[in-house]
């Protein structure tokens, strides 16, 4: 897949503010101040091939982290290579499938969000691939 590269003025030091706060704004269960820092164009997806756009994600997210206790993401680091920016975390959980190591690829085009590839370990939950009409309240062998 292309990777669009557009800098349009934004700084390395702006990009990872963005960043910055748009896991803290995910975190804190913010969908307003989430939603403003995606472009209307955003898309996330993931290594499988899972693709969901902005208000997708922001449905997603607000029922993932209902079913699942609100699990956070931890940023371990950022860096920014010409305008791709990675980010290393960590998502804090108490269930199996949703805990783990997180390694995202983020494009910030116009003070915006507009693409985030995330890749995650083995079965590892991703948000693209979280389907809440079909998610139930999680088992016992992954209590909270």
């Amino acid at each position: 897949m292309a990777w669009p590269f557009s800098f349009s003025g934004d700084t390395r030091r702006t990009r990872l503010k963005i960043v910055r706060a748009f896991f803290a704004a995910v975190n804190a269960c913010r969908q307003d101040e989430a939603a403003s820092l995606l472009a209307d164009d955003f898309v996330m997806s993931d290594a499988g091939g899972s693709s969901i756009g902005r208000d997708g994600f922001l449905e997603r997210d607000r029922r993932f982290r209902q079913i699942y206790g609100n699990p956070q993401i931890a940023i371990k680091q950022l860096s920014d290579s010409g305008g791709q920016i990675l980010m290393t975390g960590h998502i804090d959980s108490n269930y199996e499938a949703v805990g783990g190591p997180i390694l995202c690829r983020l494009l910030v085009r116009e003070g915006t969000i507009c693409r985030i590839e995330v890749m995650r370990e083995g079965g590892l939950l991703t948000l693209s691939r979280f389907h809440p009409v079909k998610a139930s309240q999680p088992s016992a062998a992954h209590p909270a």
